[in-house]
């Protein structure tokens, strides 16, 4: 199955307007949140891939993704940003940021989806374009991250104007996506970012943890990382290096990563955390050596347990 330049497993992850919560919500969401700070601050340097391309089945079914990350300037990230008028919208910092850019084609659907992180792994925006065989497969989403809210931006097409650019589609509508106050060193992220985060972020032995937050299917989660165990899986990928190809077959050194969500408000369930279109705790076999997710473990809706597997892996320190 031949994919665009870019992509990665990325769950249908809809935002729609939330009622205003009760004052008694936030005061409590205020007083038991958890501590959000990384056990150290997360260094990309422990990120040694730059693009990763996975493969899913099951039951006849089948997913192919990649997932690319790379470094981007503040003038490019500006360059990105939309402006949706007032309000303390997150700046495109100084020292510039990250994009994480994923592409998934299977079961009729395409998703192209761009992540811009700053340094920490926070979310400034998400793009994500969607289509497929029906008019109703089609949306494109960008979700404009602020201190105090995420502005959402929602085109759909008619029928008539299903072969036309996005920037044309006339079923529009926008809105304040209202967030539960954070710490002010609380990360917001996105669940695709959790690739940055579990890269750079200072897991190294089992009982290490790290703990940030993602918007999630509308809600705020408070995300575990937990590394369970040093564990020897079998893999079969092809690692690229320079250009050069070979194939890595056989055992592996992984770090077994608990993925877990939280939610920080009475109201919200922890089946609302969704990674990878996964629910509940998902399970994250890291390659030691690059910090690459070389096999992904979770339940997906009625097709019950499924495994990601990495097959290809490039490298890349950054």
């Amino acid at each position: 199955m031949a994919l665009a330049p870019l992509s990665a497993l990325v769950p249908n992850q809809s935002q729609g307007p939330l009622a205003a919560r009760p004052l008694l919500s936030l005061l409590l969401a205020a007083v038991l949140l958890p501590s959000a700070a990384l056990a150290s601050a997360p260094d990309p340097r422990r990120i040694g891939w730059s693009e990763l391309r996975f493969e899913a089945s099951k039951l006849g079914l089948s997913l192919e993704s990649r997932l690319e990350l790379r470094r981007m300037t503040a003038a490019e990230i500006r360059q990105r940003l939309i402006d949706p008028g007032t309000g303390e919208w997150l700046p495109a910092p100084s020292a510039g940021g990250w994009l994480l850019q994923l592409e998934t084609e299977g079961l009729g659907k395409h998703s192209r989806l761009d992540l811009m992180l700053d340094s920490r792994g926070g979310a400034l925006q998400r793009t994500q374009l969607e289509t497929g065989r029906r008019h109703k497969d089609h949306r494109n989403r960008v979700l404009r991250f602020a201190r105090d809210g995420v502005h959402v931006d929602s085109r759909k097409p008619t029928k008539r104007e299903v072969d036309a650019p996005s920037e044309e589609w006339s079923n529009c509508s926008d809105w304040l996506l209202e967030l539960p106050p954070l710490g002010a060193d609380a990360v917001l992220g996105q669940a695709t970012g959790l690739f940055f985060t579990l890269g750079a972020a200072d897991l190294a032995e089992p009982g290490d943890r790290v703990t940030t937050y993602v918007l999630s299917k509308g809600r705020v989660m408070a995300v575990d990382l937990v590394v369970e165990a040093r564990e020897t899986i079998e893999v079969d990928l092809v690692e690229v290096d320079n250009g050069r190809s070979r194939r890595r077959n056989g055992e592996l050194e992984t770090l077994r990563v608990r993925v877990g969500g939280r939610g920080v408000e009475p109201q919200t369930r922890d089946t609302d955390f969704r990674f990878l279109g996964m629910r509940g705790d998902v399970r994250v076999f890291l390659d030691v050596a690059t910090r690459a997710p070389v096999l992904i473990i979770g339940r997906v809706g009625w097709l019950g347990r499924a495994k990601v597997r990495l097959r290809t892996l490039v490298l890349g320190r950054h």
